[in-house]
């Protein structure tokens, strides 16, 4: 019996449904039904809604694409020290400058994941950083991105570029 009840309420659904978009599609005046419009009533090149698309693009116009603010900077060139280099004392990090930035993100870590931060600053204006809070005998992972603020927000910072040091 329920059966039967579900199979009745899907065709009277269906018949509802059909009824529904034939009237729908009779009252929409295009080119090709320009003949079955009533009369006075205007019709659309494509669609039924008249001139309306190009009073919204009129009210509402695209944003033009400035190709300095949305472009990203380049990633920034490590000059120092060398991939797995030994080194002791203070160490000066350095990258040669970027074109467009205006600062960089340094980071420096414990691990190559980045999640134990020795050094976080985000705002380095000169293009190395000496670090000194090394431990003798330890590994430093060290990434540098550049950054322009004058940038859409989507578009500020570079990708990062990393190296690795060892402690002496």
């Amino acid at each position: 019996m329920k059966f039967l009840v579900i199979i009745f309420a899907i065709i009277l659904s269906l018949g509802v449904n059909k009824a529904v978009f034939a009237s729908e599609s009779d009252a929409l005046c295009t080119p090709q039904t320009a003949d079955k419009c009533p009369p006075g009533e205007a019709h659309a090149a494509n669609t039924g809604h008249g001139n309306l698309n190009a009073e919204m693009n009129s009210l509402f116009p695209e944003k033009q694409k400035n190709s300095k603010v949305t472009a990203r900077p380049p990633s920034v060139e490590i000059t120092g020290p060398k991939f797995l280099a030994k080194v002791s004392g203070e160490i000066k990090l350095e990258w040669k400058p970027t074109a467009g930035a205006d600062s960089y993100h340094l980071q420096v870590a414990t691990d190559p994941n980045f999640k134990w931060l020795v050094v976080q600053d985000q705002a380095v204006k000169e293009t190395a950083y000496t670090f000194s809070k090394g431990e003798p005998g330890k590994k430093y992972y060290w990434r540098i991105a550049a950054f322009n603020s004058k940038n859409d927000s989507m578009y500020t910072k570079s990708n990062f570029s990393g190296s690795v040091f060892v402690t002496k």
